[in-house]
């Protein structure tokens, strides 16, 4: 893991380190904040529900996440192995430059979890500080959303980066969006109505989605090497 800190550090520029190291890491927490007010002011209203409001605020939370980690993946990360931007020259011309890309890429993996992770394990502080009964149904939302969230980001980078052409972009987002959206109303619905009775099927629903983000996770990682491969055999044969 290391080595793929070092990799990602030394592949991206400060454009895109002050946005995803500053501003975005800003944005979660006031955005944090926000909702841990929203819960606490409207703990004692008998005509709002905690639990979907918990469930409209970390949707929000998700598309914040999502938009963050997508666009900025394809716009300001280098752009390495994206369909249509080509290669850096100089990592082709080095016996480590596969090393170093695919490294690049599985640092920003790492770091994109790592967010992603906090930022739903403090959805709790909420429903805590306000004193919510059956925390459960909260847990099991948090951890459905996050990894909902692992599963589309990885999913719309790889349509992104592999795919279809920059032009094209809003395309593979809305279309992934509108599914992850689907998935958390869908998850939202079976913890607040089935949890007590059908927990096994909600656990496997998320364990299913978590496979699925690591199937697309791989996929990034499979295809970047792929892609550099045939690059540097290209570059070889020119």
């Amino acid at each position: 893991m290391k080595t793929w800190i070092k990799a990602y550090k030394a592949s991206t520029w400060k454009t895109y380190r002050v946005v995803i190291f500053v501003v975005y890491p800003l944005v979660l927490l006031t955005y944090r904040f926000i909702c841990i007010a929203a819960m606490i002011l409207n703990s004692g209203d008998s005509e709002v529900s905690p639990y979907l409001t918990f469930a409209l605020l970390e949707g929000f939370g998700f598309l914040i996440i999502f938009l963050f980690e997508t666009i900025s993946d394809i716009y300001i990360f280098p752009g390495i192995y994206a369909k249509d931007t080509g290669f850096a020259a100089i990592p082709r011309t080095s016996l480590r430059g596969k090393e170093v890309m695919v490294g690049a890429l599985k640092g920003n993996r790492t770091r994109s979890i790592l967010v992603t992770a906090i930022y739903f394990a403090s959805a709790l502080i909420g429903p805590a500080l306000a004193s919510e009964d059956d925390l459960w149904k909260y847990i099991f939302l948090a951890l459905g959303i996050l990894v909902v969230t692992f599963a589309s980001v990885q999913a719309a980078v790889f349509w992104l980066r592999h795919v279809t052409n920059m032009s094209m972009t809003g395309f593979p987002l809305m279309v992934v969006y509108l599914a992850a959206m689907l998935a958390i109303a869908g998850l939202t619905y079976l913890i607040a109505t089935r949890l007590e009775t059908d927990g096994w099927m909600i656990s496997l629903a998320v364990a299913a989605i978590l496979i699925l983000f690591q199937a697309f996770a791989r996929a990034n990682i499979r295809k970047a090497e792929s892609r550099y491969d045939a690059g540097f055999a290209a570059e070889e044969e020119a």
